[in-house]
């Protein structure tokens, strides 16, 4: 469960969906979360940051344009993050970039090896997910038990 307060907006937001901003923004309205079974990529048009995002979220800015691969067989989406993330993009500055991404030509691999290569990288990323919610439940862990133990309500024996 995560709770966002924005003092300046006077703005509580409590949701279950995972933000991936630094930004609040608050949603009634649930036909705007993205979820992808295989993931989608999120590309930041201004800043050229790439994201795999994998659970579901909320597009927060209209800088960003989601990327899902048309021909999952062929060009799974975590072979297409990783082609992506890798792309060289002209540095212009806070211009918009995604016209240069869509001008981009990308090798597709054949079927085989696309597989072969998200059976190898997946366990990977789950990796990484089940370590970002353990690494999340031992902050907030830490959040509660460093009081106690600076003010005396805890000890360590």
């Amino acid at each position: 469960m995560h709770i966002i307060h924005n003092k300046d907006k006077n703005i509580t937001f409590t949701s279950n969906i995972k933000m991936q901003s630094t930004s609040t923004r608050r949603s009634d309205n649930n036909t705007e979360q993205i979820y992808n079974k295989d993931g989608v990529i999120v590309f930041g048009d201004h800043t050229c940051i790439v994201k795999y995002i994998n659970f579901p979220f909320f597009q927060g800015a209209d800088g960003v344009k989601i990327l899902i691969s048309n021909n999952i067989d062929r060009l799974p989406q975590l072979l297409f993050y990783h082609i992506i993330k890798d792309l060289s993009l002209s540095n212009q500055g806070y211009s918009r970039h995604y016209k240069f991404l869509k001008d981009k030509f990308i090798i597709i691999a054949s079927k085989e090896i696309a597989q072969k290569f998200k059976m190898l990288i997946q366990s990977n990323f789950l990796m990484i997910k089940t370590l970002m919610i353990k690494n999340q439940e031992l902050a907030s862990l830490c959040d509660w038990l460093l009081p106690m133990l600076m003010n005396g309500q805890a000890r360590v024996e």
